[in-house]
């Protein structure tokens, strides 16, 4: 409904002959529009206009008509008209330069517009003001501070919190330009939001860089940001939608589109209030802003801090580099070490002591080969181990005399050499004793063979038995400090007349330094068609063990029980007589004994006590090698109790052979050490010590007991794996096993984790500098040979502390990930799909097979990296849309990323039950990509694919 007021001149509807114009005025509903003889007239925010309609007395001489149309926001149509009558007759003026109608919107003016006023006063309710202007002549240009009006009549203004002045400029064709003043007056808004809220990193070294965020819309009352532990300071830039708000950050007044002051960030959670006022001061509004600081995941030393007096690393000590091996003087009684992290939050562990940072920790030194592990822990869990083998420095020994001839009655099969240690012979004989002569080269020095020394040497017959003998040949100094060994390999056969008898061969008795031995035998006899290998020590061997080990001033004696080549003893048999325990128990000595398939270590206390109890002590190793016996022996540890709950329901194996240890020799301590021949272990150093942490080895007492021993990982003085090693009081059947411990062909670590919060965010986007440490993670380098060689010169936006300089630096030298065409990295950027496809191409082999016939995509034909994503499209690496378009400059995000470096790396896929991730829903297209990326995947020997959680 429209109520219309008509002012003339004169009486209504008789005009004097200068009118040539009529005024109108009315109100309608706000939002109508209002059409009069086709002219579009404004309305106020309110509904009302004022409109001076102007009459055309030209071409309607007497009358003219004036039609007006309403039409509400709906599209109803009211239409109104009448007539205006000229009563008079003579020449009517124009009002070529003036207004017809002039009005505002989101402001009031003081007051209507009136025909002949040029300066107007508005009271704005917004900070834009859209101002209408309709001129009394339809040819005349309007214009508003220079902008010409819009075809529906009006310009937008932008009026600050102080208000502006508004120029309208009327310019008719063949008339005087007339000019008029609308003075709007800012009230302020009523509104209380945010535009904008950027937050950028205050850290020194990083000073200015923008952090990566979701967008900000002011919409959200909570807001949170991510930053990485490097990031400990930021600044808050917000900006009021409305000009003239008041902006405050935890409390402090914060001009709008300015930093705020520095803010110090906590790891974990840290709450930044922001309040925003209206101009007008009647509204306000808080945001709970929220930057969660990663823990640090840095579990590397700086330094491993020597601080023993001629300690010195074998290698130069590298952050990165996880083995070492220490010479200590052979004096040395203790090792201290003072290392000291990079990052001051993580902690250390020496041999399982807590240690402060920097601070020294003496550690005993007990053997010669001694293994010492630190270990690291970051802020967010990362561990790190550094393995540490601290060797004793040995004088170097004495050259030890040398045969100066050598002859047998079976003739060599090759020329002497002095320094040829081994021999065999060109025929096999029938005899019993074998015939040598043997001269050594200095006349003082002592030859042996089977037990007779010769000084100088000379003639020696020996005992063979029947088949294969190895004769050892022993030339020892005269004051029996070094010697040096030699073997001659002889066969003999029985004739018609001869009977099975005893095989004896001869084996070694040697030191820890290996400067001193001591000849022995072990006989072979075959009982029952079982073959049992058999050394037997007496007082004699003990004494002569002793004198040598005295000389050389050592303390272990190992007795090496070896085995005949392809054809191991079914049993094997050592005894020990009481004056044989005794005698190397008062001179000190631990024993050693050194079988195929386990090593004794008899400490001397427990030495001394068998000594005291005055009985002979035996042991006898049986390994299970049949079939039956063993699958048996294998079906009962699997299915025990202890090892199942140990094992917690995962598959368990068998390593090597279960075996059977008999002794009279029970109650004392003793290590037992049981070889790891059988075990394969992967390359990558994780994956390796996951497995070996997974040992145990299993034992069935013969009174029914039975016991599951963790045990403990040895190498020996070369760092290579010697063993599993456990100690027990009592024997009985000993069996090793892997928990967990399906047959992995490959295991591979996570090289993505999630956030502290404990969620993945698969869409959020990656940015370079974290792909740049996956890909340093993974080991990735580029095939390209031109980039291969890259020298790794920096960038200047990635600071010498940048958390992830190393890894950029790393794949700049590489060649994989370069600078833009500005010499900057952009470490901060998200990584692009175009990007990505540069990377991949970098690192497909040059025969690459394509796996799509085209990879033409309508968007990428002029793009800087078509071809390369043509080539990593083809390989099947990274698809385009069905829209036929790549989208080049799309953002990749985590679930992309991952999806593309698991084809990339060929890393296998498993099928999951259910998500690891609260914010990955079990139908994600990329659950099995994301499952596979952040945990451990384990290739089993089958073909099947395992994957565990490592969150």
């Amino acid at each position: 409904m429209i109520l219309i007021n008509v002012h003339m001149l004169t009486t209504p509807y008789t005009l004097s002959i200068m009118t040539a114009k009529i005024y109108i005025t009315g109100q309608t509903d706000a939002g109508a529009k209002l059409v009069i003889n086709g002219i579009s007239v404004p309305l106020n925010d309110e509904g009302r206009f004022v409109y001076y309609a102007p009459l055309d007395w030209v071409t309607q001489a007497d009358r003219n008509q004036i039609k007006i149309t309403e039409s509400d926001e709906i599209g109803n149509k009211t239409e109104y008209g009448f007539e205006v009558l000229r009563d008079l007759v003579g020449t009517i003026p124009t009002y070529p330069g003036d207004l017809a109608a002039l009005t505002t919107g989101s402001a009031k003016m003081s007051t209507p517009y009136k025909f002949g006023t040029n300066s107007y006063q508005a009271l704005a309710n917004a900070d834009k003001v859209r101002v209408y202007a309709v001129p009394m002549t339809a040819s005349s240009v309007v214009k508003v501070d220079g902008q010409t009006l819009s075809e529906n009549g009006y310009v937008d203004v932008d009026v600050p919190a102080a208000g502006r002045t508004v120029q309208i400029l009327v310019h008719p064709d063949n008339a005087a330009d007339k000019q008029y003043t609308l003075q709007i007056n800012g009230t302020g808004s009523s509104v209380a939001v945010l535009r904008t809220l950027k937050l950028n990193n205050a850290t020194a070294s990083q000073t200015g860089d923008e952090l990566a965020a979701q967008a900000f819309t002011g919409a959200e009352e909570s807001y949170a940001v991510y930053v990485n532990n490097m990031v400990d300071q930021v600044t808050l830039t917000p900006g009021a939608l409305k000009a003239g708000s008041d902006i405050k950050v935890k409390g402090q007044a914060v001009p709008s589109g300015q930093a705020s002051q520095t803010i110090q960030l906590q790891v974990g959670e840290n709450q930044i209030p922001v309040a925003v006022t209206s101009p007008d001061k009647s509204e306000s509004r808080s945001y709970k802003v929220a930057v969660w600081r990663e823990p640090s995941s840095n579990a590397q030393l700086k330094q491993l801090g020597l601080a023993t007096e001629g300690a010195k690393l074998v290698s130069d000590f590298h952050p990165a580099t996880l083995n070492y091996q220490v010479l200590v003087p052979n004096t040395t009684g203790t090792i201290t070490l003072q290392p000291a992290v990079e990052q001051s939050d993580a902690t250390i562990r020496i041999e399982g002591q807590a240690v402060t940072n920097g601070t020294a920790l003496s550690i005993p030194i007990t053997k010669d080969a001694q293994p010492l592990a630190i270990e690291v822990s970051a802020q967010d869990g990362t561990k790190l181990t550094y393995n540490v083998s601290i060797l004793r420095q040995k004088t170097l020994p004495v050259q030890p005399p040398l045969l100066s001839s050598l002859q047998v009655n079976t003739t060599l099969d090759s020329a002497f050499n002095p320094y040829k240690l081994n021999y065999g012979s060109s025929f096999t004989t029938t005899s019993g004793k074998a015939n040598i002569t043997a001269m050594a080269n200095d006349p003082q020095a002592a030859v042996t063979i089977k037990g007779v020394s010769l000084k100088g040497g000379g003639i020696f017959t020996p005992d063979l038995s029947i088949g294969d003998n190895t004769i050892i040949v022993s030339v020892e100094s005269a004051d029996r400090t070094v010697s040096q060994t030699y073997s001659i390999d002889m066969k003999r056969v029985r004739n018609s007349s001869s009977k099975p008898d005893q095989n004896e061969r001869q084996t070694t008795i040697s030191g820890s330094s290996g400067g001193w031995t001591y000849q022995t035998s072990i006989v072979r006899t075959a009982e029952g068609g079982k073959t049992v290998d058999s050394v037997k020590l007496d007082a004699q061997a003990a004494r002569a063990i002793l004198e040598r080990a005295v000389q050389n001033k050592d303390n272990i004696a190992r007795i090496y029980v070896t085995d005949v080549p392809d054809a191991p003893a079914d049993e094997r048999f050592v005894s020990l007589s009481t004056d044989f325990l005794t005698v190397l128990a008062d001179g000190g000595i631990s024993l050693q004994i050194v079988l195929p398939d386990v090593q004794f270590t008899i400490a001397e206390a427990s030495l001394q006590q068998m000594g005291k109890d005055g009985k002979d002590a035996y042991f006898r190793v049986v390994p299970i090698r049949a079939d039956a016996e063993r699958s048996e022996v294998t079906s009962r540890v699997q299915a025990a109790e202890l090892v199942q709950k140990a094992a917690g329901g995962q598959p368990v194996i068998v390593i090597g052979q279960p075996i059977k240890i008999e002794t009279n020799f029970s109650g004392y301590k003793t290590e037992l050490l049981f070889p790891l021949n059988n075990l394969t272990l992967p390359e990558n150093e994780a994956a390796a010590k996951q497995i070996l942490s997974e040992l145990a080895v299993y034992i069935e007492h013969s009174d029914g007991d039975k016991a599951l021993s963790q045990g403990e990982i040895r190498y020996d003085a070369e760092g290579k794996l010697a063993g599993i090693a456990i100690e027990i009081n009592k024997f009985s059947t000993f069996t090793t096993i892997q928990k967990n411990g399906t047959d992995a062909l490959k295991v591979l670590q996570p090289y993505l984790s999630g956030y502290p919060d404990g969620t993945f965010r698969p869409s959020q986007a990656i940015t370079r500098a974290e792909l740049a440490t996956i890909l340093q993670r993974i080991g990735a380098r580029s095939t390209t040979s031109t980039t291969a060689s890259t020298p790794a010169a920096g960038f200047p936006d990635v600071a010498e502390g940048h958390w992830a300089a190393k890894a950029i630096a790393d794949m700049q030298r590489s060649g994989l990930m370069l600078g833009d065409n500005n010499g900057l990295f952009r470490p901060e950027d998200a990584i692009t799909r175009a990007e990505v496809a540069s990377i991949a191409a970098r690192l497909l082999p040059a025969t690459a097979n394509s796996n799509t016939p085209t990879a033409d995509y309508s968007d990428t034909r002029n793009h800087w990296a078509s071809e390369v994503i043509k080539q990593a499209s083809q390989a099947g690496i990274l698809q385009g849309y069905e829209d036929g378009t790549f989208q080049p400059d799309n953002k990749l995000n985590r679930a992309e990323a991952v999806k593309v470096l698991n084809r990339l790396f060929e890393r296998p896929l498993a099928n999951v039950k259910s998500s690891s991730w609260p914010d990955v829903p079990q139908d994600h297209w990329a659950i099995q990509e994301i499952e596979s990326a952040s945990g451990t995947v384990k290739l089993l020997s089958d073909g099947s694919v395992y994957v565990a959680p490592n969150h």
